[in-house]
């Protein structure tokens, strides 16, 4: 769930961000982080209840499921759409800065 949410931050600060910044990938963006905002509230409260509750699989399914599902949509639609909207040197800009936040938050050496 650690890697999830650093994932999530390190878009937020450089993909999503320039995307709200956009008229014509606003939008998009608003939902990718309304997908967000879903998925880190079912992460919560699942780090509210314990692990041998009943809940907690049921819903630890749902965040998979989820995440997964925004994953494979960013993969398959976002990512290409703001490759042929913006072009190579911002994709190539964005992926160094959400590489460096991502690594940053996840306490590791950037590459």
């Amino acid at each position: 769930l650690e890697r999830v949410d650093a994932h999530f931050r390190a878009e937020e600060g450089t993909i999503y961000n320039g995307m709200l910044n956009d008229s014509d990938t606003r939008e998009q963006a608003l939902r990718q982080l309304e997908e967000h905002r879903v998925i880190r509230d079912l992460m919560q409260q699942l780090n509210d209840i314990s692990t041998g509750a009943e809940q907690w699989t049921p819903r630890m399914g749902a965040i998979r499921d989820l995440a997964e599902r925004h994953f494979s949509g960013e993969e398959s639609k976002v990512l290409p759409d703001l490759d042929d909207r913006f072009g190579d040197d911002q994709m190539n800009s964005w992926s160094e800065g959400f590489e460096r936040i991502e690594q940053k938050i996840r306490g590791m050496t950037p590459r």
